[in-house]
Formats: structure tokens, C-alpha cells, sequence
């Protein structure tokens, strides 16, 4: 019991904790035609095809309400109006080809939004078969494919879609269907129109599985088309996908957490993909010993500023803790950095970063004591390092004894043909030692990113881990204190190389203003909240009422007692209300 207990609560605050992008617009254009199939997170409830959609980009910090950055129409709008938004996501659904799935003015202002920049994602089970009919030029120039299959007629058995591992696109997935049901019918298969055009423009993002009965082709393609004067070139970038976004489960079981929590979390981590490829690929930087960014500090800052990468900064007070995982679901990269802090992450912050990379997300580290603080010297063999330093940064703890200013990057990093990381010099001086590791390779690619000491390798101070569920950079030396020309090269190295960011493209609707510093500060609400034989407690609370786990209001709550409608059906339901000006929300189950 206290297992569901936690699972709950995991839920609830996963809903609480989302992010929220600033002037960065997200349009969903609902184009199925009131098509349902089996939610894989409840198997019992049909919902439409944009519904877990539009659940994903809530969860990466966009909603329809408190920022309204989200919206979501039923029919699309004028090109002119389509420029103000990031991102259109077009959800199409398994209508038929023979259906007038975009009309002749859909495809010209979608057009026209990518050729003023825009960026367009469409899924549909026969989108490419429908455009291969109706408006090839469309298919082949803007998404640069061909229809390789027509998906046949309607299947049956376990439908497995997997990432295409040649890819740089995007973390290895596996995505199932749910059995029988809409998304298993006639779903297109696309390849190359131009087999000349490939990375960084071209990807191959989905593609069949092995050995798991009826598999589909490649169902997912990004393209950026590059800069040329020939007739397909636009400014903008497109995402088509012929399987469903809503009807992904992710088939592999993970302690502790409930399928329906995996399948949110993995949507949610593929999403992100697609928008950091958008250029829709939000930073949370975390300074981690206390008050604002110092002159120094701000060299960091300056450089994600100078390469127009939206972030979010806060500040966490000196011997606390962080925010809990799913505070760091919204963004693609969490950038943390602890200066020469004796006190650096607490057991609560490997735990909530190393579930965060888990479920794809991408970490740089910045620390001269993490090492120290947290590994075991003189122990170096795999499995018996500290798991955060070992699994998640790919490094073995050595010692702390190098007082080196200057590194050379190893022949084989990314920043060792990079003229402003090739050598770093740390300008401001430190007060500690600087950790020494080693990489641990198992079974991920590890890349030496840098030697201490020009001349006295091979005493290895940073580290570039590739993993298959995330990447991440360690630096056991302090960023922030490095000349402001190798921050930069290391920020523009790291983002552009390593993460996979595309830091020459802006897409039109973005008009972030980079500077957000907020100093982190955790819930100081008292209210109490129970649920026991079909009664709810409230104390200290106002405006409290009951909603559903779809946001519909069930009944509005008093303080004390109140006896929840026994007509009401067993599930899922949400207590909201305030308490001490801050709103606090908390699960019950409903037997």
C-alpha cells in the first residue's frame, strides 16, 4: 500500500511542478475528427489523439491558462497568425487518405509559416499517403519524403516502433501500441525523397523494432533543409510521423514507478527531443552554494545569452537540497554548478537528477568537490563507485590533489579542434583542490573530455558521458572561473556537439528574453489534507475544491469534515485550494 501511496503523490506533483516558457507559443491544431483509441495509461477510458499530446507539453511547462502559452483550436488559423507560434503541432489521427485530411489552403499556410521560419510537427496514420495524392511537392520539398508504404489495411499482435540508433536525434526509445486498436490501421512508411541530404537535415527518428511481431517502417522523420537557393530550401524545420504520439507506452518496467507514470514520463522525454530540435530547448541553470550570480558566475549566463538559449536560473541556499525530479521535467538540460562548495549534492538531489536522466534528460556538471564528496578513492572497479558518479556521470573518483590553472583536451573530445577549448585557463583562483577521475566506459561511449596540466596528462579532470538514457558532462573544476572565451567555447561545444542543439536557428515565435533569475524557495504551506471510509479532512485552507484526474470540477470542500459523493466513481481525484497565498494540491484514491 505505501508503494500506490507514493506512486500518487509522484503523480501529483509531477502536475504541480511544471515549468513555464515565457513568449515562446505552442499552437495544437486538433485534426482528427473526434477519432478516439484506448489510453495507454488507463486502458479503460478512450480519449482523443491530441489528449496525451497536449498532456506532454503541459508536463514540459506550457498550458492554456496561467502563462497561455498553449493553444489548441479545431481548425487552423492563417499563416499570419501561425507566425506568432514556435511551434504548430498538427494532429491528423488514422482518418483515411481519402479524406480531405488538409485542404488546399491548410498546405498553403502551412507554407507559408515555413517559409517565414516556422516549425511544423504532423502526425497521422496516412498523412504521407494523402500528400503523396494530393500535393506530392508538399511532401517531397518540405519534408524532404517519399511514400515508401501505404500501410496496408488493418493489423493485429504487439506493434513495436523503436528510435533508429544511427540517429543523433534522440535517446534509444521503444514505443508500443495498445493492441487492436485505431493507431494499429494502415500507417505509412516514408524514406528520403533526396538520398544526398543527411545529418544534421535529414533524420531517421523512428523505425521497426526486431522480433516483436508486426512492425512498422520508418515512421518518423525530421528535416532542416540547408541553406541553399535550390527550390526546396525554406527557413523553417518540419517533424512528420505517421504512428501515434498519444498511443506510446514504453514496454520496459522500472522500479517504483507505475506504467501509466512511465508512459508520461517517456512521452515526455521524446518530446523534448522534438522541441530542442524546434530550437524550443529550455536550460535550467542551478547555482548551488546560495545568493545571485557573482561578476565571475555571470560569464555563464553571458554565454547562453550570446547563443539565445532560453534558461531558467535558481539558487539553492548553502547545505540544502534541490528540487525534487519532477521540477526538472520540463527541461531538456540541467545545467548545475557548485563553485569550490564543500557541500555539494545531498542524497535527495542524485536521487531527483539521476531519475531525471533516467527519463532523458541531459546534465552538466560543474564542481570541484562532487568527486570528492561523494566517491570512494582508491577503489577502481566498476560497481564500486558512488551509482550517481559511476551510472549517470561516468566517472571513478581518483583523488583531490591537482592545483593545475590550465587543461588541454584530449585528441578524441569534441573540444580538443574547438580554438577556444582546445586549452582552458581558470583565471580567478580556487581555494580547493581540484578532483581527479577517471572514466568508467561499461557500456556506454565515454569521451575524455580534458587532461589536468598542459604537460602533465593523463590526470583527467573532465569527463563526457553517452549514455543510453541520457548525456552528461562532468567538469571537476569550476566553470564559472574560467576565462569568458573558454566559457564560451565550452557552452557552444558542449550545446551544439554534444547535446545536439542547434544553436544558428531561431524559429520565428521565439522572443524568450534569457534573463530569469529566481532564487529557488521551497513550500512553506501548513495545509493538512486527508482522506479516509469516504471522508476528506481540510485545515487551513480556502477556495478548496475536488477535481478528476481531467481537471473537471467534482464538488467544492469546506474546512473539516466532508463526505465525499458516493456516486461519484473509484479512481483518481485532486484536493486544491490555498493556503498562505501559495495553491497546494494533494491525490487521494477513491475506492
Amino acid at each position: 500500500m505505501k508503494k500506490a501511496i507514493f506512486l500518487i503523490v509522484l503523480f501529483s506533483v509531477l502536475m504541480l511542478n511544471a515549468q513555464h516558457y515565457k513568449n515562446v507559443n505552442i499552437l495544437v491544431w486538433d485534426n482528427d475528427k473526434g477519432a478516439t483509441f484506448r489510453n495507454p495509461d488507463n486502458i479503460e477510458k478512450f480519449i482523443g489523439f491530441e489528449y496525451n499530446m497536449v498532456e506532454a507539453l503541459k508536463d514540459v511547462g506550457f498550458d492554456e491558462s496561467v502563462n497561455k502559452n498553449l493553444y489548441i483550436t479545431s481548425t487552423l488559423p492563417s499563416w499570419k497568425d501561425l507566425v506568432a507560434f514556435s511551434a504548430v503541432i498538427v494532429i491528423c489521427g488514422p482518418r483515411p487518405y481519402t479524406d480531405e485530411i488538409l485542404s488546399s489552403t491548410d498546405r498553403y499556410n502551412l507554407r507559408e509559416y515555413l517559409d517565414m521560419g516556422g516549425c511544423l510537427y504532423i502526425e497521422g496514420n496516412n498523412i504521407a499517403q494523402f500528400l503523396n495524392v494530393k500535393d506530392k511537392d508538399f511532401l517531397n520539398n518540405y519534408f524532404n519524403n517519399n511514400l515508401t508504404y501505404d500501410g496496408g489495411t488493418t493489423y493485429t499482435g504487439y506493434d513495436t516502433i523503436v528510435t533508429d540508433t544511427n540517429s543523433r536525434f534522440c535517446r534509444p526509445y521503444t514505443f508500443i501500441y495498445p493492441s487492436g486498436t485505431a493507431p494499429d490501421i494502415s500507417v505509412d512508411g516514408m524514406g528520403p525523397s533526396d538520398l544526398t541530404i543527411g545529418e544534421p537535415y535529414y533524420y531517421s527518428v523512428l523505425i521497426p523494432g526486431e522480433k516483436q511481431g508486426k512492425l512498422y517502417k520508418s515512421t518518423a522523420t525530421a528535416y532542416t533543409p540547408p541553406a541553399t537557393k535550390a527550390p526546396y530550401y525554406f527557413p523553417g524545420k518540419t517533424f512528420m510521423q505517421t504512428t501515434a504520439f498519444g498511443a506510446y507506452s514504453f514496454p520496459v518496467i522500472k522500479q517504483d514507478l507505475a506504467d501509466s507514470i512511465e508512459n508520461q514520463l517517456i512521452r515526455a522525454s521524446y518530446l523534448r527531443d522534438i522541441l530542442r530540435f524546434f530550437s524550443i530547448g529550455q536550460v535550467l541553470v542551478v547555482k548551488d552554494d546560495g545568493g545571485e550570480p557573482n561578476e565571475s558566475e555571470k560569464g555563464i549566463l553571458n554565454a547562453l545569452n550570446k547563443f539565445n538559449i532560453n534558461y531558467d536560473i535558481i539558487s539553492i541556499p548553502l547545505k540544502s537540497s534541490g528540487p525534487s525530479y519532477s521540477y526538472y521535467t520540463p527541461y531538456a538540460t540541467v545545467l548545475w554548478y557548485t563553485g569550490d562548495d564543500a557541500y555539494t549534492l545531498s542524497p535527495t538531489d542524485t536521487t531527483a537528477l539521476g531519475t531525471y536522466m533516467t527519463f532523458g534528460g541531459n546534465l552538466i556538471m560543474s564542481s570541484e568537490n562532487v568527486a570528492e564528496d561523494l566517491g570512494y578513492e582508491g577503489i577502481n572497479e566498476p560497481g564500486t563507485e558512488f551509482p550517481f558518479l559511476e551510472d549517470y556521470l561516468g566517472i571513478d573518483y581518483i583523488s583531490s590533489k591537482s592545483d593545475e590553472e590550465d587543461f588541454t583536451a584530449s585528441k578524441n573530445s569534441y573540444y580538443y579542434d574547438d580554438s577556444l577549448t582546445h586549452l582552458m585557463h581558470i583565471v580567478t583562483p580556487t581555494s580547493s583542490y581540484i578532483d581527479i577521475v577517471r572514466p568508467f566506459a561499461r557500456d556506454t561511449f565515454i569521451d575524455t573530455a580534458f587532461y589536468a596540466g598542459k604537460f602533465k596528462a593523463p590526470a583527467v579532470v573532465s569527463v563526457v558521458n553517452v549514455a543510453t538514457t541520457h548525456k552528461s558532462v562532468y567538469m571537476g573544476f569550476t566553470l564559472e572561473w574560467l576565462d569568458w572565451e573558454n566559457i564560451e567555447g565550452f557552452t557552444w561545444v558542449t550545446f551544439e556537439n554534444i547535446l545536439n542543439y542547434d544553436l544558428l536557428f531561431t524559429n520565428t515565435g521565439s522572443k524568450e528574453s534569457n534573463i530569469k533569475f529566481a532564487p529557488y524557495k521551497k513550500s512553506t504551506a501548513n495545509a493538512l489534507i486527508s482522506y479516509s471510509n469516504g471522508f476528506i479532512f481540510v485545515k487551513d485552507m480556502t477556495d478548496i475544491k475536488v477535481i478528476d484526474i481531467m481537471g473537471r470540477k467534482v464538488m467544492n470542500l469546506n474546512s473539516g469534515y466532508t463526505k465525499f459523493d458516493s456516486s461519484n466513481r473509484d479512481g483518481i481525484y485532486f484536493v486544491i485550494g490555498k493556503c498562505g497565498g501559495e495553491t497546494v494540491k494533494k491525490s487521494f484514491i477513491k475506492f
